[in-house]
């Protein structure tokens, strides 16, 4: 049996994203919610500080490095990339009813090392913000896992970051 080293509910910044989705939706209008816009910045700052990344940079890259292949084998790359987050992402009616494969995923990710339930055996409701960064740093693809050190990158991004907060500047 797997140890479970990481549980996602009780990782830093839960808490905070929690608040401000409870808070969306106990609006009478959930879409029109003052904090709606907030949400995605939360996202995007606990996202870094566990993970390094952010959910939209674990998209396939089609940077520079990308720009002269063929078409079919830019295609052929892309999905080769997106076969990692397939057992997270779709469900087949050929391969058991919806619940046998949530029990299924939720033994994959438990042998990944990761309770991404509720704690009552339901997928948390962070899952759907963070499972691609769990999955890119458990597979070493980008990111680093919650307790892993920061990169040089990372490190020289922090202290930009901060250097432009302090003097109150945007770049």
């Amino acid at each position: 049996m797997t140890t479970i080293r990481y549980v996602l509910r009780d990782l830093p910044g839960m808490s905070e994203i929690d608040a401000l989705v409870q808070t969306i939706k106990a609006h009478p209008n959930p879409l029109w919610a003052p904090e709606i816009d907030q949400l995605p910045v939360a996202l995007d700052r606990v996202s870094r500080r566990l993970f390094g990344i952010t959910k939209s940079e674990t998209d396939f890259d089609d940077d520079d490095a990308y720009d002269d292949l063929p078409a079919d084998e830019w295609n052929e790359k892309s999905a080769a990339w997106d076969e990692h987050f397939d057992f997270a992402e779709y469900y087949d009616e050929d391969l058991g009813s919806e619940a046998e494969q949530e029990a299924a995923e939720l033994a994959i990710w438990e042998s990944m090392g990761w309770d991404v339930t509720d704690g009552a055996g339901n997928k948390s409701a962070h899952f759907e913000y963070f499972y691609r960064q769990i999955i890119c740093a458990a597979k070493g693809l980008k990111g680093r896992l919650p307790d892993g050190e920061m990169t040089e990158a990372e490190s020289a991004l922090s202290a930009e970051r901060w250097a432009r907060d302090l003097l109150g500047t945007k770049r």
